[in-house]
């Protein structure tokens, strides 16, 4: 093969790995740099140094990739995510509907359901986060996504995260705000295992948004920060329930047993998700046709 076909080749593998196999779209950019080559050369310079130019001209790679990403569609997992998420919102905004006009009749106690609300549809947005975090390690498995479908991962993941950090918080203030005017409690804070659990989240939620924000982390780390989020929302949200002693929250009827088995369960896989995502891209691929 001659040099510069060799940089053809490499330039378009470079490309198919930052943008996607589609060879339809492969095709189309190599002929706009074959064109841009022949006519350099038509202009008197030699095929290597053409070659070079052209694919300047059209654009490297890396270039083209992040151009590719401004108008990427995301990735189909993000629509589903996205899709729950919505949902949950409309679902939290019919409630507080109703918990608003109940409770202006006396019926219920609009300050404890809207806590209950507020902090359930965070932990729902938190699911969310871990369940986009556990589509992409599978994926990185075989293949890793491309930089357009990447960025519109990130982008849903800092939205999500943005949205259960508030709504976390919110729901965290009510719950003490209530707990404080509750003549059964008659404090803001008891550092319960709930609390406890609430405050671990907000706290796992606060430091992804930093990550995310300042652009610090690495893909194969924060896929394994984003499931880490299951971990901790299945405690503070069922295991803290089951695990109260007297004189504490109710357990709300679950099994103990049932939960903690849950909770091992999501411990253990998430684990084992966590070591492959830090494996290189394609891991599984590569051992594949190796064997």
């Amino acid at each position: 093969m001659l040099e510069w076909q060799q940089h053809i080749v490499s330039w378009r593998r470079a490309l198919a790995d930052k943008i996607g196999p589609d060879a339809n779209t492969l095709d189309e950019l190599e002929s706009h740099v074959r064109d841009e080559m022949d006519r350099l050369v038509r202009e008197g310079q030699a095929p290597e140094h053409a070659v070079l130019a052209a694919i300047a001209k059209i654009g490297t790679a890396e270039k083209l990739a992040m151009e590719f990403a401004k108008v990427a569609r995301p990735w189909w997992p993000i629509r589903f995510v996205l899709a729950g998420a919505f949902l949950s919102i409309t679902a939290f905004l019919v409630a507080l509907l109703v918990i608003i006009s109940q409770a202006m009749r006396g019926r219920w106690d609009g300050l404890l359901l809207t806590h209950v609300a507020t902090i359930t549809v965070g932990y729902l947005f938190t699911y969310g986060i871990g369940v986009l975090a556990l589509c992409l390690a599978l994926r990185r498995t075989v293949q890793d996504l491309s930089i357009g479908q990447k960025t519109s991962w990130i982008r849903a993941v800092a939205g999500l995260t943005l949205f259960a950090f508030v709504l976390t918080l919110m729901g965290t203030i009510l719950g003490a705000v209530w707990a404080k005017s509750d003549v059964r409690w008659g404090r803001l804070w008891g550092w319960d295992l709930k609390e406890i659990g609430a405050l671990m989240t907000l706290a796992w939620q606060a430091i992804l948004l930093v990550i995310l924000w300042s652009r610090l982390a690495r893909s194969r780390w924060l896929l394994c920060w984003g499931m880490l989020g299951d971990v901790i929302v299945t405690f503070a949200w069922f295991v803290s329930n089951v695990m109260i002693s007297d004189g504490q929250l109710p357990a709300y009827g679950y099994s103990r047993d049932l939960i903690l088995t849950f909770f091992y369960v999501i411990l253990g896989t998430h684990v084992l998700l966590m070591a492959a995502a830090l494996a290189p891209s394609g891991w599984l691929r590569i051992r594949k046709i190796a064997g």
